[in-house]
């Protein structure tokens, strides 16, 4: 059931992918548990390092558990998995890139927008989530942090249809979000948030853009989608 991995730079998130596939197929089923991981290393060709990388973002994704002493299984709630908009996206084989234009395209104008609507409970709630960051230690509250900051974005503009569009790319979001750094992470949101509360639009989309220039410097149009 399981295949070798290719060797590449990004093999954690080949095994990522091959175990989602597994799950969508029903060959991974609730509750199952899966083999040790050493033998699913071996199973898979590759490295202990890789292999736990990839479960750290299943588990994070919700996708599966780890249980103390007892290996890793699979979650037995599977129902963001079969979101229409992630399943779409798995299952064409998305790219890292398709987030990042989305997010990016969404996200910018989000900042924008909440500089110009937001009032001041929005700003004193967007500050609360901010100032928790400072406190973060673990991987796990990073993303939950991470997310209730963009997600209150969305809720401060009052648009049901941004707001349930960004709540169906939530599981898309938590796996990229997973792969990268937390290097500057308070600051960065902070500088967003000082450029909302001046109601300054301008300054609070380009503190969002600077945001994903520095956590995914790779992408290449960033100058082009920025005049959109």
């Amino acid at each position: 059931m399981y295949k070798t991995i290719a060797k590449s730079e990004k093999s954690h998130k080949k095994v990522m992918h091959q175990i989602q596939g597994l799950i969508l197929e029903g060959k991974l089923k609730k509750g199952d548990k899966l083999p040790p991981e050493r033998q699913l290393a071996e199973l898979l060709d590759v490295g202990r390092p890789t292999l736990k990388q990839a479960l750290s973002a299943l588990e994070a994704l919700g996708l599966i558990e780890s249980r103390h002493g007892g290996g890793n299984y699979v979650t037995s709630d599977l129902s963001n998995i079969f979101n229409p908009f992630t399943l779409q996206y798995y299952l064409a084989e998305g790219k890292e890139t398709d987030i990042v234009e989305f997010r990016y395209l969404l996200e910018v104008q989000l900042a924008r927008l909440a500089a110009a609507k937001a009032t001041e409970s929005d700003i004193s709630r967007l500050a609360a989530i901010v100032e928790n960051m400072k406190s973060v230690e673990s991987l796990e509250e990073r993303l939950q942090v991470n997310l209730a900051f963009h997600r209150e974005l969305a809720h401060i503009n009052g648009n049901v249809l941004i707001l349930t569009i960004y709540d169906s790319i939530l599981q898309l979001v938590i796996e990229q979000t997973s792969l990268t750094d937390g290097e500057h992470f308070h600051r960065s949101h902070e500088r967003i948030l000082r450029a909302i509360q001046s109601g300054n639009s301008s300054l609070a989309g380009q503190s969002m853009s600077d945001h994903f220039v520095a956590k995914f410097p790779n992408y290449q149009f960033y100058d082009q989608i920025h005049q959109i």
